[in-house]
């Protein structure tokens, strides 16, 4: 017997997936984007999108939501504007990596990684 109770023959298969899958983001998490003027896009995004204030951290960071989950929008206070990151949701951790195999060449660097949505 091995491993004890419940024992289960294994496969002999690969543990992970072929190089060439096709990583397709089920959903659009959330992006974080940088702003000088905080007030002035919390009232575009909730004023005139009808998103909700899901948290708040003093003028330093706000998340906004418009489904059900905790945030799908943050906004981070800074000198200039800008783009942080955007997280999607994939069918698993093997699609992470392989996404990052996929990643065109001279497109920058990804930051890519196993982060929570």
């Amino acid at each position: 017997m091995l491993n004890g109770p419940g024992y289960t023959q294994r496969e002999a298969a690969r543990g992970y997936p072929e190089r060439g899958l096709r990583v397709t983001p089920r959903k659009l998490g959330h992006v974080l984007l940088f702003t000088p003027d905080m007030e002035r896009l919390m009232r575009f995004y909730t004023g005139t999108l009808g998103m909700k204030l899901s948290d708040r951290s003093r003028g330093i960071i706000a998340f906004l939501r418009c489904t059900t989950d905790h945030h799908t929008l943050a906004l981070l206070s800074s000198r200039a504007p800008g783009f942080h990151h955007a997280s999607f949701q994939v069918g698993s951790v093997d699609e992470i990596a392989m996404g990052r195999c996929a990643w065109p060449s001279g497109a920058g660097s990804p930051a890519g990684g196993s982060g929570a949505t």
